[in-house]
């Protein structure tokens, strides 16, 4: 568009790879569990227009006030016994899909916290205008990269999602890594 403004249109898909559960116990006090997730079941694709904000490669923010966002999910989740409208990320019973329309808003900033040591942040909002626009959908993460020497590095990821829809708190995810490189 102009200066450090450009157009922009994004499509973005974030599913699982692997079948997640909820653990209980039965009449007899045995622990159970059910499966409560899988491959695709939740899926979410998001498609929005706007203008990104681009300082340089290490500094953005992309706002997207047009951004229709799908939930897909396995309609064996949503036709169960007892099933209630929006218990499953939001889906009503009987469907395996919700719509949405809002707006994103997600930055990217990463910086050198001190020599071979890197930090890259990430954050995505969403807001749904046609439901709970108040009910902001979080994700942020960041990623510590640390250059120990020629054959060490590490890492540390933290990840928090916040979506009212799935589940009503915050979901955290922390990874730390050590990689070990040799040429041969």
């Amino acid at each position: 568009a102009t200066g450090n403004w450009y157009y922009s249109a994004f499509l973005n898909f974030k599913t699982q790879m692997d079948k997640g559960y909820q653990y209980g116990t039965d009449a007899e006090g045995n622990e159970i569990r059910t499966e409560y997730t899988h491959l695709l079941s939740p899926g979410y694709l998001q498609v929005g227009l706007g203008a990104l904000w681009k300082k340089n490669d290490n500094f953005k923010v992309n706002i997207a006030p047009a951004t229709g966002k799908i939930v897909m999910v396995d309609k064996d989740f949503t036709t169960t016994e007892g099933y209630t409208d929006g218990d499953y990320f939001g889906v009503d019973a009987g469907k395996s899909t919700r719509f949405e329309f809002g707006a994103a808003l997600s930055g990217y900033a990463k910086f050198e916290i001190m020599e071979n040591v890197s930090a890259e942040n990430i954050l995505a909002l969403y807001s749904n205008y046609l439901e709970d626009p108040q009910n902001v959908d979080i994700d942020y993460t960041l990623n510590v990269v640390m250059k120990i020497n020629k054959y060490l590095s590490t890492n540390f990821t933290f990840q928090a999602i916040y979506d009212d829809n799935a589940i009503r708190a915050f979901q955290v995810r922390e990874v730390f890594g050590l990689g070990i490189g040799y040429k041969f």
